[in-house]
């Protein structure tokens, strides 16, 4: 296991949390497989459900975390200025969409080799989103 995501760990993932099963990881070697899991988990969370609520804003800003997730980290760690380029949002707009999607509990903000959840975005070292719940789903998946 490598300490600098320690969101990956020997626990068992549970529904509301961002950890993901390190055996579970290590199964999904096939990318197109484990990125098949990503978009479903998208999908519940942009459809019809009330729960979540997203704006448009944030829908786009979590399409833009989905596309870019990574299979070595299991987190997207790109720059909020590049998610901001890629979605045509301003930097700003990017940055409040991850703090009302960290309060609506859909993803976290890790930061890299420290055990650290960040409530909102901030520049303080290299953070990681990581999609709540998405552990589970990976688990169900394999079956």
């Amino acid at each position: 296991m490598d300490a600098k995501f320690w969101w990956i760990t020997t626990e068992v993932a549970e529904k509301d949390t961002g950890f993901i099963g390190y055996g579970v990881a290590k199964k999904y070697k096939n990318y197109s497989k484990l990125k098949g899991v990503v978009w479903k988990w998208f999908r519940r969370r942009i459809g019809t459900n009330k729960l979540y609520n997203l704006t448009a804003a944030e829908s786009l800003v979590l399409w833009a975390v989905c596309e870019r997730h990574r299979a070595e980290s299991m987190s997207c760690r790109d720059s909020f200025s590049y998610l901001a380029k890629m979605t045509n949002l301003h930097h700003k707009t990017v940055g409040k969409s991850i703090t009302s999607l960290i309060e609506k509990k859909v993803i976290w903000l890790a930061l890299e080799d420290e055990r650290v959840l960040l409530r909102k975005a901030n520049k303080k070292g290299r953070k990681h989103i990581l999609l709540i719940g998405l552990g589970v789903d990976l688990v169900a998946e394999e079956d």
